[in-house]
């Protein structure tokens, strides 16, 4: 017998079909009762459970679990793989095959392609197509359809296919759908359904031709077993539908539609009347509805919030289980994370996991970021990080600078394991939660992370190898790239679900499964209803035309009329009481409409009707206006009291939330700071200027020339780096900078030389070695050393041909030579900027000497590594490098040499790589520093600029000890093109400071 139960919605169908099991059960006979969701699979073992007292001889699953349990006897499951390994036989086909493809090939690498191709081959394993299968209908498209270009997009499909298939056989594995076939197939062999007394369908919306299949081949062989499939959501808006897409396919296999009544479904009359009547053109209004309301909210976080406050009553006030309260969302990523956040902190139970992704774990996106910087020059990188050492991640960039950019598989994972297994991270991770730096939950958490991180790659290395794919030769950053896409499906449990709490679930869950209430978040167009994939391979047009010949891919007709069907179903799952919640503004401000859906049961209700279960328009304001009898969490207890406070409603506030005063205090401070950088124009210790003393006020405190630059180009800056001793970074002081290196090699040079006049390309190579081993550059690999040191000597060895040209040009203008005497030289200047004490250290200087006596004159340089500034910043007050090492230099030169009256006649930007120079030079010496004229001044104007650079220096350091470090008007993160690393708590307001510049 096989029979179709096609029920009114809210036809209590599934009770009977439960007294229907247990009658079977005690004759002695086994069940099957196939359910489409994991609620309904639960609900129906849970009616067993209660009716009959257990499930012995029962099954009870989806299609899917039946599939795997037919084929079990048939296949090995550990040769099915998974869609990570199918994607990496995807790629190799598009890879190894390229000039087979005559329409996707220049695409073949791209990831959206290969998901996409894989989705439809899944799809078309659904849909009962085999390869061959898939042929016969593209000779169709070709003979019948006038677009060619669908021939060619189908026949592309087709190649990869056969060649997918092709490579499992080879390779002796199975997909996931491939199970599908083998048990469709094996159906007709199986012995497992002897002694089954009765098999059941229960709730499916759609039966893919595949199940269809299988339930043909299992009714063919056995035929003594009573067959029933439920379809209990009749409406008058679906019935053709149904129809059309299920009952049509089942009564081709002999199935037959019996009339049957059933018990009716209790639920709340408002509820049942929109559930049976919606997507119908209803035309008789709803005057009173009761059971339902409809809430809107400016973002998520608000929307999650209000929902909380009413699951809270319901539970509280009311007597509601958390169990019998369902949230259900169509965009589950979406809210998942603010469900779980805001039911956390109201204290209300949640049958959810929390789980993270691994690509969203802080320590996998460093590790990534880190591992993207294996090219990159160790001083252009800032190393600091709190997963990982400075020093491990020096080790690990001179680790990956040793691998080849195109290498095997295999051993980019070697790599990427040991490197893993080099962190120290559980020990930094125990001192951080010793130091009560980090608490338990993000403990836990990162601990959770490492492991999952660890056994990614390891699963990872397992995978190729069994495909036997480690050989491939691949470029670093697809290797990069394929990490980042496999990591995607793997994720971290932070904590278990609550087996009692509030349900999350997707609409496609709820089939027949009764709640007392339910939520329905995210009414909004473009979630509900779920709109069918966009672009991907197949046009609209062309998605219509495949469905001619049976294949539904991503069809909108199609989709769209399932959406409903799911809809409904969520809506009649509501016994008491139904919430309809939507969006006026995504989480990026722009607006959002609501859904239409949402719009239909509008539709359904006269306008007071409508009004009376409608909350006012919600905007972000609004979520401050806090209810006192409405607070539920200590976070809502803390915002209301400073909420209140502020806008005078009650006085003395804290006196009802005196748990938190000691800790609000803070943020009590905090908003009179705030409160008090608005209403004065003046600089105050609010925005500007510092109250206690500070070190630079002391008198023997030391001012350095890159201080003052500091501070011109961002006060702010200055004042955390100066006087809070806080720096992100510091690569100026960094020993294994290859600036220093360079600046330590060119000192060691000068001093060993006898004659700097001839480039010694001997004493270069010694020197670099010297310099290189005493300051331990790199613990990396020989090969990569000597590649290192051989790039250092390439350009100082430019760079010293070049300076000693400079130098040989000088002696031949002026019959003078310069000898350099200072490197690295420490200077400490008492006099020039009284009262104020500044130190430099002078990279060189240059004396001039005729024949053996010093004539005064002197040349003051400062090397850069690359670039040099530009001279305009000194004349503009912008830049005091160059004229604070002057003054340094000048009063030492009268003390070491005894010269009365030292003359400069340079100041001089050096660059090392690139062999330029800019800078002040007293004109008349032009041509024997071989200048631009642009950088070349008079005698006097040139002392008038260092008097002006003076002047201005002491300026600039009596705002320092006046302590006022106000933010510049215009923020010098663009103005002086360097990446800011204190952006994050940085005060910086445009309009506030060009106020109080104006007022000034």
């Amino acid at each position: 017998m096989k029979e179709i139960y096609f029920n009114k919605l809210l036809e209590e169908s599934r009770e009977y079909l439960i007294e229907e099991c247990i009658k079977i059960l005690n004759s002695g006979k086994k069940v099957i009762y196939i359910a489409p969701s994991r609620e309904a699979i639960f609900d129906v073992r849970n009616r067993l459970i209660k009716k009959y007292g257990g499930i012995m001889n029962t099954f009870v699953g989806g299609f899917d679990d039946l599939e795997w349990e037919i084929s079990k006897n048939y296949i090995d499951f550990s040769r099915v793989i998974d869609e990570s390994a199918i994607f990496i036989i995807l790629e190799n086909i598009c890879k190894r095959y390229h000039d087979s493809f005559i329409f996707f090939s220049k695409v073949l690498n791209k990831e959206g392609f290969i998901q996409s191709a894989y989705n439809i081959i899944k799809r078309l394993k659904r849909f009962n197509i085999t390869v061959n299968g898939f042929k016969n209908i593209l000779d169709e498209i070709n003979n019948k359809e006038e677009n060619k270009i669908l021939y060619k997009k189908c026949y592309d499909i087709y190649t990869l296919y056969n060649l997918y298939q092709q490579s499992l056989k080879e390779l002796d594995y199975y997909d996931v759908d491939d199970i599908s076939f083998i048990a469709a197939e094996s159906a007709l062999k199986y012995e497992g359904f002897k002694d089954v007394g009765i098999f059941i369908i229960d709730g499916y919306i759609y039966i893919d031709p595949i199940n269809i299949e299988l339930i043909k081949n299992i009714t063919d062989k056995n035929n003594s077993i009573r067959y029933i499939c439920n379809i209990p959501f009749k409406t008058k808006a679906n019935e053709d539908f149904i129809k059309r897409e299920i009952i049509n396919n089942l009564t081709k296999l002999q199935f037959e539609i019996i009339d049957t009544k059933f018990n009716k479904v209790l639920i709340s009359k408002g509820i049942e009347e929109i559930s049976l009547n919606i997507f119908n053109n209803h035309n008789k209004f709803i005057d009173k509805i009761d059971e339902i309301r409809i809430i809107n909210a400016p973002c998520i976080e608000d929307e999650v919030r209000q929902v909380s406050r009413i699951v809270k009553e319901l539970v509280v006030n009311n007597s509601i289980q958390p169990s019998n309260i369902a949230l259900v969302t169509n965009s589950r990523d979406e809210y998942e994370g603010a469900i779980l956040d805001i039911f956390n902190e109201m204290g209300i139970p949640v049958n959810c996991g929390y789980h993270i992704n691994l690509t969203m774990h802080p320590f996998f996106r460093e590790l990534i970021s880190l591992l993207k910087q294996k090219n990159q020059e160790l001083e252009d990188i800032n190393l600091d990080n709190f997963y990982f050492s400075k020093e491990e991640a020096e080790n690990i960039l001179c680790r990956l600078k040793s691998v080849p950019n195109n290498n095997s598989i295999s051993n980019y994972l070697d790599v990427l394991e040991e490197i893993i297994k080099s962190i120290d991270y559980k020990t930094r991770l125990k001192a951080f939660y010793g130091d009560r730096k980090i608490d338990s939950d993000v403990y836990i958490r990162d601990i959770k992370a490492y492991v999952s991180i660890i056994s990614f790659i390891k699963k990872i290395k397992n995978l190729y190898n069994t495909l036997k794919f480690q050989d491939i030769i691949i470029s670093y950053d697809d290797f990069l790239k394929y990490i980042k896409a496999a990591a995607i499906n793997e994720t971290i449990t932070i904590k278990r679900p609550d087996a009692m709490g509030v349900k999350i679930l997707d609409p496609d869950l709820l089939r027949a499964v009764r709640y007392d209430f339910v939520f329905i978040l995210g009414l909004n167009d473009g979630i509900y209803p779920k709109p069918s994939a966009k672009g991907g391979i197949f046009t609209i047009e062309e998605r219509e035309i495949l469905k001619k010949y049976g294949l539904y891919i991503n069809c909108h007709s199609f989709e769209l009329e399932r959406e409903k069907i799911r809809f409904v179903l969520t809506c009649s799952c509501a016994e008491k009481g139904l919430y309809l919640s939507y969006r006026t503004a995504d989480e990026d401000g722009s607006y959002m409409i609501k859904s239409s859906f949402l719009e239909e049961i509008e539709g359904m209700l006269t306008k007071e009707a409508l009004l009376n279960i409608s909350s006012d328009k919600r905007y972000m304001r609004d979520r401050f206006n806090v209810s006192l009898d409405k607070i539920y969490s200590n976070k809502e207890a803390k915002a209301a009291i400073q909420i209140l406070k502020w806008q005078s409603i009650i006085e003395n506030v804290q006196d009802l939330f005196e748990e938190f005063n000691e800790e609000l205090w803070y943020n009590d401070y905090s908003t009179r700071v705030e409160r008090q950088r608005y209403i004065d124009s003046n600089l105050n210790i609010f925005n500007g200027t510092v109250k206690v003393p500070i070190k630079q006020n002391h008198k023997d405190y030391l001012f350095s020339a890159s201080q003052i630059n500091n501070f011109v180009k961002c006060p702010f800056k200055y004042f955390i780096e100066n006087v809070l001793g806080i720096r992100i970074s510091d690569d100026e002081y960094n020993p294994k900078s290859i600036g220093l290196i360079y600046h330590r090699i060119l000192k060691a040079y000068y001093e060993s030389s006898t004659d700097i006049y001839t480039f010694n390309e001997g004493l270069l190579k010694d020197c670099i070695d010297k310099v290189i081993d005493n300051t331990s550059y790199l613990n990396i690999e020989k090969i990569l050393m000597d590649a290192k040191k051989e790039e250092i000597e390439n350009v100082l060895c430019d760079f010293l041909k070049k300076d000693a040209e400079y130098l040989n040009n000088y002696k031949k203008a002026t019959n003078c030579f310069l000898k350099p005497i200072y490197f690295e030289k420490n200077f400490k200047e008492y006099e020039a900027l009284k009262p104020f004490n500044v130190v430099a250290n002078v990279d060189r200087v240059d004396v001039e000497f005729d024949k053996d006596k010093p004539t005064g004159r002197f040349i003051v340089y400062d090397y850069k590594k690359s670039s040099v500034p530009d001279i305009k910043n000194i004349l503009c007050g912008e830049d005091f490098q160059l004229g604070i090492y002057y003054y340094c230099v000048l009063n030492f030169l009268t003390k070491e040499f005894g010269i009365s009256n030292p003359e400069c006649v340079g100041l001089i930007y050096y660059s090392i790589e690139d062999k330029k120079r800019d800078g002040l030079i007293v004109e008349e010496y032009k041509k024997a520093i071989n200048s631009r004229k642009k950088d070349t001044v008079s005698k006097e104007n040139f002392k008038y600029i260092l008097d002006f650079i003076k002047d201005q220096a002491i300026i600039i350091i009596e705002k320092i000890t006046k302590k006022e470090f106000k933010m510049p008007i215009a923020c010098p993160e663009n103005a002086y093109e360097f990446k800011c690393g204190y952006k994050g708590i940085c005060r910086y307001e445009n309009f506030k400071d060009a106020m109080m510049e104006v007022s000034k």
